[in-house]
């Protein structure tokens, strides 16, 4: 797993298919659990349509991936009817692919890895040495909306890239 290499893209993730699915390539698929950061097509909105969060979850799921999406204004069914799958199995359980989470701390508990989707401010304030010490290791994080500071992240430890950036 690189982060050296740049993703090649547009400066945002709104990008084309192969630009979208990316943000799965750079960590390899090989990770179980991404915290995901932001759902809507963007800040201060909680409408999804086109929004492409849709598409890199949907891919990762594919790849068997478990998610934890946090997005503080769009609603837990909105997301599974987005991603097309039911919020509870036929047992009545939750279904363990998605889990929808309150806040972005408890999105990357335990987590490979965070990807940010959505440019929400509140992302550019998180307490990146918190959510460091609570993911597995080695940490990664994809800033698919280029709003971290991926030098300071590399400097906690984390394993940063980013649309367009190293």
């Amino acid at each position: 797993m690189t982060t050296e290499t740049a993703v090649p893209a547009p400066s945002t993730i709104g990008g084309s298919p192969a630009v979208i699915r990316s943000v799965g390539k750079c960590f390899l698929l090989l990770l179980v659990s991404f915290g995901i950061w932001g759902f809507a097509f963007k800040k201060d909105t909680n409408d999804t349509r086109e929004s492409a969060a849709i598409t890199v979850c949907k891919d990762l799921l594919a790849e068997q991936a478990r998610l934890a999406i946090y997005d503080p204004k769009v609603p837990a069914d909105a997301i599974f009817r987005d991603l097309g799958i039911p919020a509870t199995l036929a047992d009545g359980k939750p279904n363990p692919a998605v889990t929808i989470c309150a806040d972005a701390y408890s999105a990357t508990e335990g987590a490979h890895a965070a990807a940010v989707l959505t440019e929400w401010d509140e992302f550019k304030t998180i307490d990146f040495a918190r959510v460091f010490s609570r993911m597995m290791k080695p940490a990664s994080i994809f800033d698919g909306r280029n709003i971290l500071d991926l030098a300071k992240l590399r400097a906690l430890g984390f394993k940063a890239s980013g649309i367009g950036k190293g």
